[in-house]
């Protein structure tokens, strides 16, 4: 497909599913004819998995829905200023659970989120103008609590809540950040006869100082619970840099969200997952 082709396609990436005692704005994915058995749950890092999980899912015959709202983790008890959104975070995830409960059809829950952005600085690299307007429950009662160990706190919470219900729980772990707008880059590094992933991919070590708090958490809530982790960055990534382009198309739509092609590269990393729902 075009460069061109793929990038224009990434509006529709970004189309809310949200589930708020409306199943309308939930959507399908993989082979939407049966009743789904998994649900793609989170914020918009989440969103742009669709093109990865719709592949697989279709190659083994599954069905399910993808629900995700955009700076919304999915977490429990996290709240978002409401000014900014039309559901704030910890109604949208509550509400999330009840449309869990009402559909017991759907046995696997997959959480992605742009996990750094909650625990670290937003800002990143040459990022400009980005805010996070999260705070949790826990932290506008106590400033003793950082984000992370709220992060840690409510995303506990959430395992126990689906595991609970009698839910298998996977995580995505965090997709990399590049901070510079991909796209925008790569054009100009064609025209100047460069290489643009010598010349903004972050290294796996930026990526790995990046994200070595949820990392943490991520495995030590993993060896407590026995969930499974998704690692994108092993397909994204080489031993050195994690890369930004594959054969000049881009492997993002900005600066931190996978572009359809992205998506597709990584999604043999699903293949495990949706081979063992059969």
């Amino acid at each position: 497909m075009p460069i061109v082709e793929y990038l224009y396609l990434e509006k529709e990436n970004f189309t809310e599913c949200i589930y708020a005692d409306n199943d309308s704005k939930v959507c399908g994915i993989g082979v939407t004819s049966k009743p789904p058995s998994f649900i793609m749950w989170g914020d918009s890092h989440a969103a742009t998995l669709r093109k990865a999980v719709n592949l697989i899912a279709h190659d083994n015959g599954l069905s399910g829905v993808y629900i995700y709202k955009n700076s919304c983790p999915p977490v429990l008890g996290m709240a978002q200023d409401s000014t900014h959104l039309n559901i704030p975070c910890s109604e949208y995830n509550q509400s999330m659970i009840q449309y869990l409960a009402i559909h017991p059809e759907i046995t696997t829950v997959i959480l992605a989120g742009h996990w750094s952005a909650y625990i670290e600085n937003p800002s990143y690299r040459q990022r400009k103008n980005f805010e996070s307007t999260l705070a949790s429950h826990a932290s506008e009662t106590s400033d003793s609590l950082s984000r992370e160990k709220s992060i840690k706190l409510e995303l506990e919470q959430l395992i126990q809540t689906l595991l609970a219900m009698n839910r298998k729980v996977i995580i995505v772990s965090p997709i990399p950040e590049i901070g510079y707008d991909v796209p925008s880059a790569n054009f100009i590094a064609i025209r100047t006869g460069r290489d643009v992933n010598e010349i903004i991919a972050p290294s796996l070590n930026e990526y790995f100082n990046r994200n070595r708090k949820i990392f943490a958490i991520l495995n030590e809530l993993k060896e407590k619970y026995q969930f499974q982790i998704i690692d994108p960055w092993k397909i994204l990534c080489t031993n050195k840099i994690c890369r930004v382009t594959v054969d000049g198309v881009p492997l993002y739509s900005d600066d931190d969200h996978l572009s359809f092609f992205g998506s597709e590269l990584i999604s043999p990393i699903f293949e495990p997952v949706f081979a063992s729902m059969k």
